[in-house]
């Protein structure tokens, strides 16, 4: 397998940059910046689909196929996706919650607490989802299939998200 053909190496880059956006929000929350923080979480979603959309049109079909599918079938990225969303929504209900109370200094420090209690869990799911697709899925993709469906895989994929990536953290560093 050559560097330049890995969707491993690819894929870690993107979850790399997807784990900071979800972190940039967690620091705005902390900071009570709660409308940069909502800003920040909508803009992670954005690029989270983006990612999930790929690995489910490309990346998930071709796993499938193949002979040997490693450790993980691969309806159980599928579900993991699904579950990733519906926790998501939660997220995002209690930072839009949040945003619209007029609450004391400790009632506000308290439901800080609890939503980002509420992250955690969220974060250990993508944390072992991106574990199994980076230990599995992109390995046996490596191994298995042709360098030149890797090579247009991964240009395919970077056209779209090198460009989506950088606009959304410029973005994110014009946020006061």
């Amino acid at each position: 397998m050559e560097s330049e053909t890995s969707l491993v190496k690819q894929f870690k880059a993107c979850h790399f940059h997807l784990d900071e956006l979800f972190l940039l929000q967690q620091e705005a929350l902390l900071q009570a910046k709660f409308d940069n923080a909502l800003i920040i979480l909508k803009i992670f979603k954005t690029c989270h689909d983006l990612h999930m959309r790929f690995e489910d049109d490309k990346l998930i079909p071709k796993y499938a196929s193949l002979p040997e599918q490693g450790k993980w079938d691969a309806t159980l990225y599928q579900q993991e996706h699904q579950k990733v969303l519906e926790l998501y929504k939660k997220i995002e209900q209690g930072l839009s919650w949040l945003v619209q109370q007029d609450l004391n200094p400790s009632q506000l420090r308290r439901n800080i607490i609890k939503l980002l209690d509420r992250q955690k869990s969220f974060k250990g799911l993508c944390e072992h989802h991106q574990e199994r697709e980076e230990s599995s899925l992109f390995v046996e993709l490596d191994r298995q299939s042709d360098a030149n469906w890797r090579v247009e895989i991964r240009t395919s994929f970077s056209e779209i998200w090198d460009r989506k990536i950088e606009l959304e953290f410029d973005s994110i560093r014009s946020l006061s």
